[in-house]
């Protein structure tokens, strides 16, 4: 099934940003308190907090480790935040280990948002054109239908069809408003469906599929990048990085496991199960001659990033005016097709 969320990103509880508490986290460990005590501090903020770090500071006097108190709160905690707090944890890093996973989900965030961005001015005009079109639809139609049909007039093939459209619509005006509203309720019940499937016939373009991977492999890119800084054998790294993938690519790596516990070539591997482009290759092949991996995958999603970010700077100037002059369109022909009999008729006198 088709996974629409790009980045995979749970949001459990909207009230509580797990980013900014472990920026505040970090920030108070920094300044020499220990972490209970920094939890401690933190307990003071508000009911939000209250109700997410107080279980976190029983566990700590209970005698649980940062990160195992983490895992006893899974819908709110990832398990790659999880898994690079206990990576640190032995080495005393702690706050380092959560500069680099700040860092990754800020970068995280930037593409999230350039597309968020990108698509606000698309969805505004759609629903304003469908705001025109239900005003026209329901009112302006039947309110011409009216005017016509007291006129003998001799009325072009469309317009006569909308006059009768409009007749119609006044004629049965509280069945069609009925029918209207459960079209669209209908319409927003089954919209992640309807998303889903539009999604998946978009990505049968070819550019458009290549772009849509670069997006999911590049959070997979700087979630292994930051597993394997935090000291995780590659197999390790890359059964938390799963998380990160959508399903249709998700399990593959329990393949690509296999492959390396047989000895084999992890780009190649990459290569045979499609989780890589032409450049994550060619850069992720070059980490592993120089013995660093990790820095290639981050540079990699570097790269795509910039790619993509163009892509979607690009795509949207295409689709704004392409949206404006569709509708524009769709409406003044409604419009022209209403005024056309009374031009004619004028044209005559």
């Amino acid at each position: 099934m088709l996974q629409i969320n790009f980045f995979n990103i749970k949001n459990y509880n909207s009230s509580f940003d797990v980013n900014i508490f472990l920026y505040e986290f970090k920030t108070l460990l920094e300044s020499g308190l220990s972490i209970i005590e920094v939890i401690q501090t933190l307990l003071d903020r508000g009911e939000v907090y209250t109700a997410v770090l107080s279980p976190i500071y029983q566990d700590l006097k209970a005698g649980y480790s940062f990160s195992q108190s983490l895992t006893h709160q899974p819908k709110i905690f990832p398990k790659l935040l999880i898994a690079t707090v206990k990576s640190t944890e032995q080495t005393g890093q702690l706050s380092l280990g959560l500069e680099r996973y700040l860092t990754y989900m800020e970068n995280i965030n930037v593409l999230k948002n350039k597309i968020t961005s990108a698509s606000i001015y698309p969805l505004t005009v759609l629903v304003i054109g469908f705001v025109i079109f239900t005003f026209l639809l329901l009112y302006l139609i039947p309110k011409f239908s009216l005017i016509y049909n007291d006129l003998d007039l001799n009325l072009p093939f469309l317009s006569n069809l909308l006059i009768k459209l409009g007749g119609f619509i006044y004629q049965y005006k509280i069945y069609t408003i009925i029918t209207f509203i459960i079209l669209l309720g209908i319409t927003l019940y089954f919209r992640k469906n309807i998303i889903k499937n539009s999604i998946s016939y978009t990505l049968k373009f070819k550019r458009i599929s290549y772009y849509y991977n670069a997006i999911v492999l590049t959070r997979f890119y700087r979630a292994l990048s930051l597993m394997l800084d935090g000291g995780y054998p590659l197999i390790s790294a890359l059964d938390t990085c799963k998380e990160t993938l959508n399903d249709d690519f998700k399990h593959r790596i329990e393949s690509i496991n296999q492959g390396l516990k047989q000895g084999e070539v992890f780009s190649l591997l990459l290569e045979q199960h499609q989780l890589t482009t032409p450049i994550a290759s060619r850069l992720i092949k070059s980490g592993e001659k120089n013995g660093n991996i990790s820095r290639m995958l981050a540079k990699t999603a570097d790269f795509h990033d910039l790619e993509v970010s163009r892509f979607i700077d690009k795509l949207s100037k295409v689709i704004e005016p392409v949206l404006m002059i569709v509708i524009g369109g769709f409406v003044g022909m409604i419009v022209i097709l209403l005024y056309l009999p009374i031009f004619d008729m004028v044209g005559s006198l």
